[in-house]
This record gives C-alpha cells, structure tokens and sequence, in this order.
C-alpha cells in the first residue's frame, strides 16, 4: 500500500511526497498478520502485528511501541501509548467498538514575566481524560466526544502581563461518518466498526466539529473516493481534506494505492 500526498509545481503539474510503503501479509488461514513500513524498497519498522489462537481468535497484538490488551471476544479492550495514556474500549453484543474511555495527561506551556521584564516559559502537565461514545443509524456512524483538560491556564482578559486563571477546559467533538456497509471488509481484515477509527476503510465521508465554551477550535470535512478493478478488488483510495473553518484553506489530499500479491 503507497501513501503520498498530492500537490501540485508552479507549472501546475501534481507530485507526490510524504511516501509510505506499508506492506500486509497474511498467514496460510487468510488472517491478516502483519503490517510492514518499508522505506527504498528495504523494511524500516514494523507498524501492527497480530497473533491468534485456534478458534480464529485474536490473542495478542502490537501497535509499534503500544500495548494492546485482547478481551475473550478477541477484541482490542485496552490500549497503553507511549506516553502513559490508557484506553478501555467496550462492544455491543455484536462487536460493535460503543465506547472508549481514554485517561492520561497533557502538556501546557506557561508563560512568566519576570522582575528583570524578561518572559519565561514552563511545561506543565495535568490530567487529562476522553469520553467517545459511538451510535450507529444505517450507513452513518455518529461520535460524541467529551475531553477534558483539568486545570488549564487561560490569560486574564485585559491583562498585558502574564497573568493565568485557572479551570477545567471541556471540549465537545462531534464525528459524523458515512460508511459503505457493502465494501467494507470483504477483501480485508480491516477493523471496521472496531477501535482505530482512523483506520477504518471504505469511509465515504467524515464531518469533524470541536467546539470549547462555545466556540469552534476547527471543523473540517474528509471526502473518500475508491477505484477498483475488474475483479472488484481496491486499487485506488484517495481522501480530500477541506478546513470548513477556513474555507481560503487549500485542500489537502491523500492518494493511497493498493497492490495484491
């Protein structure tokens, strides 16, 4: 799978940058097993990686340097990043990801002035917690997102010196995702209606809104396009990114292309 993204020169011919080469195998029962990045055609790192059991289920995984935990279900129940922030993750009674409670920490960085009128700046860290619950409605996936930053220092209006109040920042994130049910997950072990929304394939398209004491932070809108070949295998994948909030913003697009051998 090669993933760059499109520009375009003065002579307004499209190149390509930010190349990936990430590589899947699978294992003789047709289990997706591995994903491989690969820079100049030689391996740079390993990205996931999975084992099962016999009845097909999925008992260990790794996620380059995170930890993932495996429910009886064979489901990917808790997760630990590298910088300490840990993820449950619960199902429906048909395995569908319904909810994720993500607890770690974040970074500000605190601006001082100083006696001598020189301005000082400290990283400060403070708790930091998610809530994302997922709905489904036909074709569309809906998810509310509640983060909460305790804590966190704003500048005092109408003040010039550097003068913080301190409380919790709450910010509501809203995904609303068009998925087609009729693609998705047939010619792969992708984990459709699993944890990893970004992951997730055959996303048509993909509204994001978060909004903090009631003013939008960003919204942005991904538009998917598919290609596929004769045989209805994927070849083509391409997401067109719009800052909604900035509509002088130029598009951002992602071309991914899909290789079977």
């Amino acid at each position: 799978m090669y993933s760059f993204r499109l520009a375009k020169d003065q002579a307004g011919n499209e190149t390509q940058t930010n190349i990936t080469d990430n590589r899947y195998t699978y294992d003789s029962k047709g289990r997706l097993n591995s994903v491989d990045r690969y820079k100049n055609n030689e391996l740079y790192k390993n990205i996931t990686k999975f084992n099962f059991n016999d009845a097909n289920q999925v008992t260990s995984t790794y996620y380059a340097d995170i930890v993932a935990e495996i429910n009886s279900g064979g489901f990917i129940s808790k997760v630990t990043s590298p910088d300490g922030t840990v993820t449950d993750i619960f199902y429906d009674e048909i395995g569908r990801d319904i909810k994720e409670v993500a607890n770690g920490t974040y970074i500000q960085e605190i601006e001082t002035l100083e006696d001598n009128g020189e301005i000082t700046y400290t990283e400060v860290e403070n708790p930091l917690t998610a809530t994302y619950i997922y709905t489904y409605e036909g074709n569309k996936v809906y998810v509310n997102i509640v983060q909460t930053e305790k804590n966190f220092g704003t500048l005092k209006p109408g003040t010039t010196t550097s003068e913080y109040e301190y409380k919790d920042k709450i910010t509501n994130i809203t995904y609303e995702l068009t998925v087609d049910y009729t693609k998705a997950g047939i010619y792969s072990s992708e984990p459709i209606f699993r944890c990893y929304i970004y992951d997730w394939m055959h996303i048509i398209d993909w509204k994001i809104k978060a909004v903090s004491n009631g003013e939008t932070e960003y919204e942005q809108r991904y538009d998917y396009e598919y290609v596929y070949d004769a045989d209805g295998y994927l070849t083509e994948s391409k997401r067109t990114t719009t800052n909604i909030a900035n509509p002088l913003a130029p598009p951002y697009v992602l071309k991914t292309l899909y290789t079977y051998e």
